[in-house]
């Protein structure tokens, strides 16, 4: 007969973190003998994000503290494992994330060294029912100034069992990146990685390349480096460009969507399934390096690439690319996999990124075919032209193709964002038509049609997306 208590108490108010005490008693008694056999272990989660938690070195020692107290006799303690731990927005590291200086990261690693150094945080060494405990799976330090020498000290400690790593805004740059890919290339656990603003250049994107095309294959499902330079520039559009680790990185998308790697390939599900590369100022030549590698990602279900430079020229080098995953794929990507519907995009972010009338008509023919697509977002652009519908027929062409999408004999559309896009009564009209039908529709032309409209469209010396 087996019996679960489970007490996890907090005296009220508490006092301070070491005053928390967290207790489960496992008993297990054999029937007929009369003994029992007590193991007191609880696996749990702890959330200190809340912004009125500030923690510092003393205060995630008290953790340590309290995760390592004894709450029984020799014969019956207990003890605690972490299955996750978010402290973001704490200055844990004596410094406070993306506004310190290189110089001012890991100003005091005494309590990080201190939970690195806890059972209950890397879970090793504890038993339950004759079976290891369950490691640290959910790792969130967005925001806690953790620079080189306390991410190298976290990845060395638990980074292969992590499933979840969220280190946004902490500038550790492409060296803490390099470092990164290094430890946890071909790691069977990680499934999301969250890297935004963390001061990211071209050496990043090339050393996340590695980590996604490693041999033994990556199962990481969501990716997301929005507010970096991964493209040599910063947000102001000042630096040198370099697509170099852009193009790294799309081979890699690329590799992966084709089922390369042999667990990835085992696995029949080797593609990334959420994307974000927002505000990295890619313009027509950081698309034009991205394009292959996304053309290959099938199993993709939410891109964003807003607040980027596109213009009309980088979203034409992504057209077939966007063509592709938003219409999803019936072949297999790779001779390991078996042949299968893989449904498209559902959600497709290009706010802020310059597009004018040209894009609009271009969308309408890429777009013919998403219909999976479930939220589309296209505001603060200049789809209507240099006035209010200026540019009436990309519009209307865009208002037929979104029509299409909404309607019951079409796709799943039900979400689309066009604020600030100089769209006036006449072309409003159109797409509250759009919206509002309930009437059997056809489909649109082909995209081959809107393509060559939008070529013509514009003057052929337009200029891509400008700050």
């Amino acid at each position: 007969m087996r019996q679960a208590v489970v007490d996890f108490t907090m005296p009220s108010p508490p006092s301070s973190l070491a005053s928390i005490e967290f207790s489960d008693r496992f008993s297990d008694e054999e029937e007929g003998d009369g003994s029992e056999c007590s193991v007191m272990m609880a696996t749990i989660g702890l959330d200190f994000a809340d912004p009125s938690n500030v923690i510092g070195p003393a205060g995630l020692r008290s953790l340590v503290s309290c995760l390592e107290t004894d709450g029984g006799t020799s014969t019956n303690g207990y003890q605690i494992n972490l299955m996750s731990l978010d402290v973001s927005g704490s200055h844990i590291t004596g410094s406070i994330g993306s506004s310190s200086l290189a110089g001012d990261l890991d100003l005091d690693l005494s309590g990080l060294r201190a939970l690195c150094d806890c059972r209950s945080f890397a879970g090793n060494g504890v038993l339950l029912h004759g079976r290891p405990a369950c490691a640290l799976g959910r790792l969130c330090l967005s925001d806690t100034g953790l620079g080189f020498e306390g991410l190298d000290l976290l990845l060395s400690t638990v980074g292969r069992s992590l499933s979840i790593l969220e280190l946004g805004r902490n500038p550790f740059s492409d060296r803490g990146v390099q470092r990164l890919a290094k430890v946890l290339g071909g790691s069977q656990a990680l499934e999301e990685l969250r890297l935004p603003g963390c001061a990211l250049g071209p050496r990043a994107a090339a050393a996340l390349a590695q980590l996604l095309c490693h041999p033994d294959g990556s199962r990481l499902r969501v990716l997301d480096v929005a507010e970096n330079w991964l493209a040599g520039l910063d947000f102001a559009a000042r630096g040198a460009p370099d697509t170099s680790g852009l193009a790294a990185l799309g081979d890699a998308l690329a590799w992966m969507g084709g089922g390369g790697g042999r667990v990835a390939a085992a696995s029949g599900s080797s593609s990334l399934t959420e994307l974000n590369l927002s505000k990295n100022s890619f313009t027509a030549s950081a698309a034009r390096a991205l394009a292959p590698g996304l053309s290959a990602c099938f199993g993709l279900r939410r891109l964003d690439l807003s607040y980027n430079r596109l213009g009309d020229s980088g979203l034409a080098e992504l057209a077939h690319a966007l063509q592709q995953v938003t219409a999803g794929s019936s072949a297999a990507a790779g001779r390991h996999q078996r042949r299968q519907r893989r449904p498209g995009l559902r959600t497709l972010n290009l706010a802020h990124n310059w597009l004018y009338a040209r894009s609009a008509m271009l969308l309408a023919g890429v777009l013919r075919d998403a219909l999976h697509l479930y939220e589309l977002e296209l505001s603060d652009n200049f789809l209507g032209g240099d006035t209010l519908d200026a540019e009436p027929t990309a519009l209307r062409a865009l208002a037929g193709t979104v029509q299409w999408l909404a309607s019951s004999d079409g796709g799943q559309l039900r979400c689309l964002g066009l604020r600030g896009c100089r769209i006036g009564a006449a072309c409003a009209r159109a797409f509250h038509v759009a919206l509002c039908t309930t009437a059997s529709v056809e489909p649109p032309a082909s995209a081959t049609a809107f393509t060559t409209a939008a070529a013509e469209a514009v003057a052929p010396d337009e200029k891509e997306g400008e700050g």
